[in-house]
C-alpha cells in the first residue's frame, strides 16, 4: 500500500519536490532492505540475490566510495525499532485500508469494471 501512496511523490516533477523524492527513496530502500532480511530464513536464495542487487543499485545511484553491502547471510536479523512506531499513523492506515476494502467490495458487488 505504501508504494501506491508514494506514486504522486515520484510523478511530481517540480523543483521543490526533490527533497521529498530523496526522503521517499531512502524510506523505500530501508523498507526493502529490512523486508529482505526478515524474509531471508524463508527464501534464502531469492533474498540474497535481491539484497545484492539492492546494494549495487544504491551504490551505483549514490556514487559512494563504499563497497556494496555484504551478504544477507551474515547480516543481523531486524529488531523492533520503537521510534518507528506511531499509533496515530497505524490508526490512519487501518482506516484507509478499510475504506479501500469497502470501495473494492462495492465495486465487486455492483460489477463495476476497473
Amino acid at each position: 500500500m505504501y508504494l501506491e501512496l508514494v506514486k504522486p511523490v515520484f510523478t511530481n516533477t517540480s523543483a521543490d519536490n526533490q527533497g521529498r523524492v530523496r526522503v521517499t527513496q531512502a524510506v523505500l530502500y530501508t523498507v526493502m532492505e529490512v523486508y529482505l532480511r526478515l524474509s531471508h530464513p524463508f527464501m534464502p536464495y531469492l533474498t540474497e540475490e535481491l539484497y545484492q542487487r539492492l546494494a549495487l543499485a544504491l551504490h551505483t545511484r549514490t556514487a559512494a566510495s563504499a563497497s556494496p553491502a555484504e551478504s544477507i547471510m551474515i547480516s543481523s536479523y531486524p529488531q523492533p525499532c520503537p521510534e518507528w512506531s506511531s499509533s496515530v499513523a497505524e490508526s490512519r492506515m487501518t482506516l484507509l485500508k478499510s475504506v479501500v476494502n469497502g470501495a473494492r467490495s462495492v465495486r465487486t458487488e455492483y460489477k463495476v469494471p476497473n
